[in-house]
């Protein structure tokens, strides 16, 4: 599968950010992974070229409204963890619509997970917000 290729011709980007591609290349072979990235390093790129990958999504970028960015993100997280009743505290980058917040505490609820917490180092501003 060559990564670099659809890298460019999806999502317009001629190179990997540090980890971006061993972390693709884990998910894809079904290990679990822990990308941990400062804000603006392009986790997001990760799921969503997985699931471009396996057909499922297009990047959030092309949507202008949340209606169609959940859409997009529905199915592109999956759970592969055991998490029945635990606790968990789901961290994104930046908070746009919810969307992706949305899709994968749905993913653990169906999975048994107890409580979730959200938490976004920051939010996007839209016209119209105080």
């Amino acid at each position: 599968m060559d990564l670099k290729a659809t890298l460019q011709t999806r999502f317009g980007f001629s190179a990997f950010r540090e980890g971006q591609e061993a972390a693709i290349r884990a998910a894809l072979e079904g290990k679990r992974v822990l990308l941990i990235q400062p804000t603006g390093w392009g986790k997001s790129l990760v799921y969503q070229m997985i699931a471009a990958l396996r057909g499922l999504t297009q990047p959030q970028k092309d949507f202008t409204n949340a209606t169609q960015k959940a859409e997009n993100i529905k199915g592109a997280f999956e759970c592969a963890a055991p998490v029945q009743g635990k606790t968990l505290l789901v961290v994104d980058d930046v908070y746009d619509s919810g969307a992706t917040l949305k899709e994968a505490g749905r993913i653990l609820k169906q999975a048994g997970a107890g409580r979730l917490y959200a938490f976004c180092i920051a939010r996007t501003r839209h016209r119209g917000d105080l």
